[in-house]
């Protein structure tokens, strides 16, 4: 993927993942950090990310697995215990 392309796809993807991770993990400030993190992982491996489709898969399953990281976000990505989440 050339820089032109990627700057596309950050541009339309990044507000999306954004709103999603902001509903998943309560703070929308840690998710544009959360999925900035995943888009500095997609650059670094911009020359052998997927398809369409399975880019869009990728980063969404990035920055999901980052936001497990955060503070809430273990609990807000379904804990399996609850009880240390309140």
């Amino acid at each position: 993927m050339d820089v032109s392309g990627f700057d596309d796809w950050h541009a339309e993807a990044y507000p999306r993942l954004v709103a999603q991770l902001t509903a998943l993990i309560g703070d929308r400030a840690q998710a544009q950090d959360v999925v900035q993190e995943a888009f500095v992982r997609a650059w670094e491996r911009r020359v052998d990310l997927p398809t369409r489709g399975e880019r869009d898969a990728w980063i969404r399953t990035t920055a999901y697995r980052l936001s497990r990281s955060v503070p809430g976000g273990d609990c807000a990505a379904g804990a399996s215990s609850q009880a240390r989440c309140r």
